[in-house]
This record gives structure tokens, C-alpha cells and sequence, in this order.
């Protein structure tokens, strides 16, 4: 029996025993993830200061979109196909020019008097002028040919609608060749329909022998009203008719400025000229019929709002028409 409580102990013993093979396996294991665990951590430290690295050394500058050279187009031939809308409705055309619209008065319901309009100044942005570029170095054949490039690649940008591209590109052609007059005259005639009435006369007072040109004329005359300068925009507009007395825009100008004023019977007369040279045109119909409704002319009114209505594809001004012919042919007055 002493025999087996001994074997009984020696294995009870054993057993709380650790065994000699085991643990130092175990450990080696320990030991071995632990290793593991802090070469990652320097492998993925290590890789997030590589990355900090090259983001501080090697950092890009932000790209710049090349500026578009100009490009050659056919050469305008003076003429403005499109005309202000302050030619038409005594107003500029665009969104520059809205705080200088002066809206087309509206015939009377029942008779009253002709208001008298006031024509403001316009404010004037005069923040990007020629003036305010760098004199040109380079060689007056060089400075021309650069000159012409803009010229062209500003004729592109109008026609495609890219009005402020258009202006900045006449502005670079007119600074690099200031005798460009056709350069100058298309961009005083983006500069009315912008509003910008004072810059436009400073960029056609450089075109030499202005005075002698009736397209120069008629845009001097434009500014100067879309300026309130009356008496200068109806002595430009007079001066360009005797060069050109085919130019019924003209007429209408004059028309406008006395309207303005409060003459109707020296607007009517413009009028009437105006409609000699140009007797399909819708401004013109509708110009003669408002000013005769004014007047009192009923009869003759409706006749011209009949004929504008027939010609004219404009909504708001059919809309405004239709709902005073439909008054007058009710017996209103």
C-alpha cells in the first residue's frame, strides 16, 4: 500500500509540476508575435512617413488651363448686323445694362398725358480699361500681327456668344495696335449694350477720322444718350445721317430722345422718316403706333398695331399690343 500512495503522490505532484517541455515553447511563441506585431507597426509607420515625405518634397503646383490662342476668322465688314438694343428701345441690351434700362412707355388706358421721362447717367464700371494694360516692347510689325490675332480670335468669342472673352480680346488688340478702328468700333458696340457708355466714347474718340465715319457716328450718338448727354447723342445722330441718310436706326434714335423729352410731335416725325426707309420693320410699327396712340389717333393706331402684330414674332411686346388694340377697338381711348 506504501508503494502505491507514493506512485499516488509522485503523480499528484507531476501534475501541478510544469512541464519542462511545454514552457519554453510557449514562450518562444509569445515572444514571437510579439515580434510580429512591432514589425508592423513600423512597416506601416515607416510607409505613412515615406507617403508625409513625398507629399512636403515633392508637392505639385496646381494646373493652369492654357489661355486659348486666338484663331484666324473671316474679317468683319463694319457693319453692326445686330444693332444695340438702345437703337430700337431707347434702352441697352444684356444683363450689364439693366440697372440703365428705360422701359418703352405704355399707351395710355383712358387718355392721359404724356409723362415726360428723365434720362439718368449711368453708372459706369471703368474697373478694365486699355489704359491700365503695360506698354507693349515688342516691334510695331510684330505688335500688329499679335494685334490681328486677337482681333480675330475676339470676332470668334462674339459670335459664339462668349461676350466677356470677346471684350477682354478687343481690349488686348486695341493695346497692342491702337489704330485698329475696327477693333475699337466692335467693342464700343459690346460696351452699350453693356451699359458702359462713358468707355465706349473714350474708345471711339481714338478712332482717327471718327468724324468722317457714320458708323463711328451712330455708336457716339448711342453712348452719349445711354449716357443722358441728349444734346451730343442728337448732333452725333445728325452728323451720321448727313454721311449716311439711309440709316433709318438713326431716325429712331432721334425719335427716342424726343419721345424722351416729352416732344411727341418731333418723335412722330423721326418716325414717319424712319418708316420711309425701313416700312417692314417691326420696331418701326411699333414706334408709329404707340406714338400716334399717344397723340390721340386712334384709328391710325390700330392700323400700325395690325402691322407690327403681322411682322413682329416679339411676346411680351405682342402681349402688350394685343391687350391695347383689343381696348381701343372696344371704343377706349
Amino acid at each position: 500500500m506504501s508503494l502505491i500512495n507514493e506512485a499516488l503522490k509522485k503523480a499528484e505532484e507531476s501534475k501541478k509540476k510544469p512541464d519542462p517541455l511545454w514552457n519554453p515553447i510557449k514562450r518562444e511563441r509569445k515572444g514571437s508575435r510579439k515580434k510580429y506585431y512591432f514589425m508592423a507597426a513600423s512597416g506601416a509607420f515607416l510607409i505613412v512617413a515615406l507617403l508625409v515625405m513625398k507629399a512636403l518634397l515633392f508637392k505639385e503646383s496646381p494646373a493652369v488651363e492654357p489661355v486659348p490662342p486666338p484663331v484666324a476668322m473671316e474679317e468683319k465688314t463694319g457693319e453692326v448686323t445686330k444693332p444695340p438694343a438702345s437703337a430700337l428701345l431707347g434702352k441697352p441690351a444684356g444683363d450689364a445694362g439693366k440697372e440703365n434700362e428705360k422701359k418703352p412707355a405704355k399707351p395710355p388706358e383712358s387718355g392721359g398725358k404724356r409723362k415726360i421721362k428723365k434720362v439718368k447717367t449711368a453708372k459706369i464700371n471703368t474697373a478694365r480699361k486699355t489704359s491700365l494694360l503695360p506698354e507693349p516692347k515688342e516691334p510695331a510689325p510684330k505688335r500688329y500681327a499679335e494685334a490681328e490675332r486677337y482681333f480675330r480670335f475676339a470676332l470668334a468669342k462674339e459670335r459664339a456668344g462668349e461676350i466677356a472673352l470677346a471684350i477682354d480680346a478687343y481690349r488686348k488688340a486695341i493695346h497692342l495696335n491702337p489704330d485698329h478702328a475696327q477693333a475699337r468700333l466692335n467693342l464700343s458696340a459690346l460696351l452699350i449694350e453693356g451699359g458702359l457708355y462713358r468707355e465706349a466714347i473714350d474708345i471711339l474718340s481714338g478712332i482717327k477720322n471718327g468724324n468722317e465715319n457714320p458708323k463711328v457716328l451712330f455708336n457716339l450718338a448711342l453712348a452719349s444718350y445711354g449716357a443722358g448727354d441728349l444734346k451730343d447723342a442728337i448732333e452725333y445722330a445728325r452728323r451720321s445721317l448727313a454721311l449716311n441718310p439711309d440709316n433709318f436706326r438713326a431716325y429712331l434714335l432721334l425719335g427716342d430722345i424726343a419721345d424722351a423729352t416729352g416732344n411727341g410731335e418731333a418723335a412722330l416725325s423721326n418716325y414717319k422718316r424712319a418708316a420711309a426707309l425701313a416700312p417692314d420693320s417691326p420696331e418701326v410699327l411699333y414706334k408709329l403706333g404707340r406714338e400716334i396712340d399717344l397723340l390721340g389717333n386712334k384709328k391710325d393706331a390700330i392700323a400700325y398695331y395690325r402691322a407690327f402684330l403681322e411682322k413682329s414674332r416679339d411676346r411680351e411686346k405682342r402681349k402688350l399690343v394685343l391687350r391695347r388694340l383689343a381696348y381701343l377697338e372696344q371704343g377706349g381711348k
